[in-house]
């Protein structure tokens, strides 16, 4: 175990026989105040020195004296005794009323405030000390006015002869546990106080080595464990000693491979859960630990026995993210790691392009219940609201204001996200018609979401009567230096790059289906993938009205020019509906295809409509995927049937 020099203050203490001195400053008188600093010689040998700031001070043949008549003080009167190993005592006493407070250190380390009653003489009691060096004791004064204090009969015993060798270890630490694949440790250490004759010896669990310098190299093993000790030497006889102990891990050989996560069921909301299964191999050679944090159940594919194979994770809460980690049995192998296990999204996904019109009925209320779960919520309690109004903007498609929108404001809470299959390459656009009313800070309300929320899209004021736009590709939104008007519809494109983390923001008064060569912010953030286009409601978000909502991997599938509406819009009226009937309507007139799909993808339907009314009585309550087809242009849309 490491030895630590150290000062040990005890009441009973031996004293050590080779040398001791007396000052009992009997031989010097020195009374008087405004003395200067300095220095003396006492009567057996240790140099004192004094430093006043103010007061008396004096040796005045029988004591010193500290603290008399002045107010504040700070006094030190120091001795220095040659060697480093003995003890320390001395007697004090308190003159007058007020109180003293005379603190004694011992190479700068407070040994202790003495006290006493008026005029009653006091001894410390012997002080151990036992470190290299002279050894330095201070009285301190830090008195008020008209304390004062004396010393006297400072006795040090062992302080005569030549501090005592010893020696250290200092590397490696006790208990230090080294990388499997080590074959040698250097064992280091220092000598102190030392003559020149002295030798180490260095002992490596049982096998001795005489003489030894430092570095001394420890040939090792993975798995073994070392026990080291140190002597230092003289003439054969031991002067002190040292030990340490150290361990060489084991290695790790089990591997990790492909990690897949798959929904056990798909259904809108909360409530579906998933199954992980991740791919092992190069174990069968300890007892593993695998730990979850208590998520899901565990089959661990017989890790302990087999070299390779598959660990199962099942009955895991859709939206659950965890680690998993993996420990080895200590007494074999050094695994300690872990692996993350990301969730699927287990809900009905629409495939790009797709819009969003909000078309769920002339009621206002929860977004949540009026879209039948479309919308989920992955944050926050107070609803994000569906208003029954829509936006309108010239030249844009009508079919935006055939149904709703979403007023989001600062004094809510709840973020709501729609799904959509995961993008994991190449840009994603999404474009919606916005209208703020009031700033509330410099936050974002609209964004996409999976891997971290991308393309956070925000408003805040432009310090008149306006606002600017920004984007944030992965953070905080970069705002540009347009002015925009409150109370104004604006149509607003966000692009995510999810290679390369870049997002762009523009702001058009009017469709266009060029992409704009110049952005009006843009900002580089961290690479990711998107899923679902989110709304955020919070103190910095201020009040914004949102509709018409539309998502595609190129700007021309936004259907941003005027001239790709007729065959790229559709609007599904009612939707929820319980009528067993839906309309499906265009501006174009020509037949429309339509392939219904299920929850699970299954294709549940395949007709053909030409007077806008699909028969959907013989479909259970549910979310279904519509897939609108006109022209050669494709749709998808989200039927809620009751």
């Amino acid at each position: 175990m490491k030895k630590l020099y150290f000062l040990l203050f005890t009441i009973l203490m031996s004293a050590v026989s080779f040398g001791q001195g007396t000052e009992t400053f009997d031989n010097f008188t020195e009374t008087g105040s405004g003395y200067a600093n300095g220095s003396f010689v006492g009567q057996d040998g240790i140099t004192w020195t004094y430093v006043q700031s103010r007061g008396d001070q004096s040796i005045n043949g029988k004591s010193i004296m500290l603290g008399r008549n002045r107010s504040p003080q700070a006094e030190v009167y120091s001795g220095t005794i040659s060697g480093g190993v003995g003890t320390i005592s001395f007697n004090y006493q308190r003159a007058f009323s007020t109180n003293v407070s005379l603190n004694v250190l011992i190479n700068d380390v407070v040994f202790g405030t003495v006290t006493s009653n008026v005029n009653d003489v006091v001894n410390s009691g012997p002080i151990t000390v036992n470190q290299p060096g002279d050894v330095v004791i201070k009285f301190i004064s830090t008195n008020n006015s008209d304390g004062q204090v004396t010393i006297d009969d400072v006795v040090w015993t062992g302080f005569a002869g030549a501090p005592t060798p010893s020696i250290a270890i200092t590397a490696p630490s006790d208990g230090s546990l080294i990388n499997s694949g080590t074959t040698s440790v250097d064992l280091e250490w220092n000598t102190f106080n030392t003559t020149g004759s002295e030798v180490v010896s260095v002992t490596v669990n049982g096998n001795t080595t005489t003489p030894a310098t430092s570095p001394f190299t420890i040939a090792t093993t993975d798995g073994q464990t070392y026990n080291v000790n140190v002597q230092l030497l003289d003439g054969g006889g031991p002067l002190d000693d040292d030990s340490t102990s150290f361990t060489v891990a084991y290695p790790c050989t089990l591997t990790i491979g492909n990690i897949t996560e798959t929904c056990d069921s798909v259904n809108p909301g909360a409530g579906d859960t998933y199954t992980a299964e991740i791919v092992f191999d190069n174990a069968g050679n300890s007892n593993y630990t695998i730990d979850t944090g208590g998520i899901g159940m565990i089959d661990d594919g017989m890790i302990d026995t087999m070299s390779s194979g598959i660990i199962t994770i099942t009955n895991i809460p859709e939206n659950t993210n965890f680690s998993v980690t993996f420990t080895g049995d200590s007494a074999n192998s050094g695994c300690d790691f872990t692996r993350f296990i990301s969730s699927p999204i287990c809900d009905p996904q629409l495939e790009l392009p797709f819009t969003e019109n909000f078309e769920y009925g002339s009621t206002a209320g929860d977004l949540i219940t009026v879209s039948g779960g479309a919308w989920e919520v992955h944050s926050g309690t107070t609803a994000v609201q569906y208003s029954e109004n829509s936006l309108v903007l010239n030249n844009y498609d009508a079919r935006a204001s055939f149904g709703g929108s979403v007023v989001l404001t600062s004094s809510n809470s709840q973020d709501v996200n729609l799904p959509f299959t995961e993008q994991t390459t190449g840009k994603v656009y999404m474009s919606a018609l916005v209208s703020v009313s009031a700033v509330n800070g410099t936050s974002y309300f609209w964004h996409f979401n999976n891997s971290g929320y991308r393309a956070r899209v925000g408003a805040r004021s432009n310090g008149a009567s306006g606002i600017n736009f920004g984007i944030g590709a992965s953070g905080n939104p970069v705002f540009g230096s347009t002015s925009y008007a409150l109370d104004t519809t604006y149509l607003v494109v966000a692009s995510y790059d999810t290679a390369s983390g870049k997002a762009d923001l523009y702001v058009l008064t009017a469709p266009t289906g060029t992409e704009p060569t110049t952005p009006e912010s843009t900002n580089t953030g961290s690479a990711g993938t998107v899923s679902a286009v989110a709304f955020r409601q919070g103190s910095g978000t201020g009040t914004a009205t949102v509709d018409g909502i539309r998502v595609a991997k190129t700007w021309s599938n936004l259907s941003l020019s005027n001239n790709d509406f007729a065959t790229r819009e559709f609007s599904i009226f009612p939707n929820p509906t319980n009528t067993g009937e839906v309309t499906i309507s265009s501006i174009n007139a020509t037949p429309i295809a339509v392939t219904v799909f299920d929850i699970l993808g299954k294709q549940v339907k395949n007709e053909t409509v030409s007077n806008n009314k699909l028969n959907v009585s013989n479909l259970k309550s549910g979310i279904y995927l519509l897939r609108l087809t006109q022209n050669g242009a494709t749709s998808t849309k989200k039927l809620v049937i009751r």
